[in-house]
């Protein structure tokens, strides 16, 4: 699923930004002898665990330790009242009754899960080979449309047979004894057909992954140690500022976003919100903490968007370029600055990806135009929070960078343009709006205070 929502600031004044890496005493991942921990949410580099394969299309997967004891009692409750009511209430129709609770249980786990609830549930991300992880799918899918045909079979045929046949039995027995042989051969198909790696619990919120191919631990390894060539020792590791946003308090509209052709995508969406989900809610840096990056650095899709603007209109200059990781590490925002040849207009585009799918994320523009009053234009192409900032006159125009434009271009004629004076006052201003933005989300309640941490 897409992750629901983009994570980016829908303000379509609040640029974000992005850190360098953490140091080391705060990574998300470590190799522990011949195992890796991981911390809740993390994602692992794309090497495949069972093969340590690198090279080609990877798939990313994700992995699940559910340590707590609350499965197992939940499971016992609806087992022992399917038994208890199909015995006392429904004259013996265990079948039916039991049923009925599993699919109460389900529903019971699925509320649960889209809840976000914590306990000792631990979610981390890997990488499988594509080809391989294509294969096992097709097992998998093999395994359920068989399972189902089955019970379907040991489930509706005893009920069709009633009344037509004298001697039910006889059919009941050949079904079980055809049926249930074949659903335990496919069940132990499903316990032998996993990968060589197991996951076992570690450390509070944290993840242990063993029976890691040596190649991929030496891989891990390698990348491992040129993290730590990177990152700043410990005596030199600084307070970041970091704030929580609550995704469940944006507009529906906003949260489903180009998902709304995904029915089962939008449900759970619906479900999270209405359920106040822990996992609409994110850490997130503050946009102060954002990285410098060179053009050359540029990720791929703001490299595009700058090789096609610049190559359309030559004489526009490169402001800015940041880059900010989440503290989970899971997801990176990049953003590209540039402006017009006598800076009268500012074009920001950022760029927002899940760091397991391979830089596909989602693109947003903007272009920003300072008039009289100390006021600014804006026209972005995406949906945004209507914040009450009384200096933005803002619209949104879908299309093309160059269609947005225009239309930018059309409504900045009605007002006089008041260009910044050198790169420095466009960076103050767009600092500023930056800072109104962040002031006004907070105030609306969709993100806490900034607080600071280690």
């Amino acid at each position: 699923m897409k992750s629901p929502p983009s994570a980016s600031d829908p303000n379509p004044y609040a640029a974000p930004g992005v850190v360098e890496m953490e140091p080391v005493s705060t990574m998300t991942w470590q190799v522990d002898g011949t195992g890796v921990l991981a911390r809740n949410g993390a994602t692992l580099p794309p090497v495949d665990l069972d093969t340590g394969m690198s090279d080609g299309p990877m798939r990313s997967v994700r992995r699940v330790g559910e340590f707590n004891l609350a499965i197992v009692a939940v499971s016992l409750v609806f087992g022992i009242g399917g038994y208890l009511g199909a015995k006392y209430f429904f004259d013996g129709e265990l079948l039916v009754f039991f049923v009925l609770f599993l699919l109460g249980k389900m529903v019971f786990m699925r509320l649960r899960a889209l809840r976000g609830a914590t306990g000792n549930r631990v979610v981390v991300w890997t990488f499988m080979d594509e080809m391989r992880a294509r294969r096992i799918a097709r097992r998998r899918w093999f395994r359920i449309c068989a399972m189902l045909l089955i019970a379907t079979s040991l489930l509706v045929v005893p009920l069709l047979l009633v009344g037509h046949f004298m001697d039910l039995m006889t059919w009941l027995l050949r079904l079980f004894a055809v049926g249930v042989p074949l659903l335990i051969v496919l069940i132990l198909w499903a316990v032998l057909d996993q990968g060589k790696t197991k996951i076992r619990p570690g450390p509070q919120g944290w993840l242990r992954i063993e029976r890691i191919h040596p190649e991929a631990l030496v891989k891990l390894r390698e990348i491992e140690r040129e993290i730590c060539d990177k990152v700043v020792t410990p005596h030199e590791v600084r307070k970041r500022l970091v704030r929580t946003s609550y995704l469940h308090r944006y507009p529906l509209r906003l949260l489903i976003g180009h998902n709304w052709k995904r029915p089962f995508l939008v449900i759970n969406i619906v479900m999270m919100k209405l359920l106040r989900s822990r996992l609409l809610e994110r850490e997130a840096y503050h946009f102060s903490e954002a990285g410098e990056i060179s053009m050359a650095q540029l990720c791929a899709a703001l490299e595009k968007f700058a090789d096609d603007w610049l190559s359309v209109h030559p004489d526009w200059k490169f402001i800015s370029a940041k880059r900010l990781p989440s503290p989970a590490g899971d997801l990176v925002v990049e953003s590209l600055f540039l402006a017009s040849p006598g800076l009268e207009h500012c074009a920001n585009v950022s760029h927002v990806w899940l760091v397991r799918n391979n830089g596909k994320g989602t693109t947003e523009i903007r272009f920003f135009t300072w008039v009289e009053e100390d006021r600014v234009v804006a026209t972005v192409d995406h949906a945004s929070l209507p914040l009450p900032n009384p200096r933005m006159i803002g619209s949104r125009v879908s299309g093309t960078a160059a269609q947005v434009f225009d239309a930018h271009l059309k409504q900045c004629r009605a007002h006089m343009i008041a260009a910044s004076r050198d790169a420095a006052e466009l960076l103050a201003r767009i600092r500023r709006l930056m800072e109104e933005g962040d002031a006004l989300l907070v105030e609306g309640g969709f993100q806490s205070e900034v607080r600071e941490t280690g």
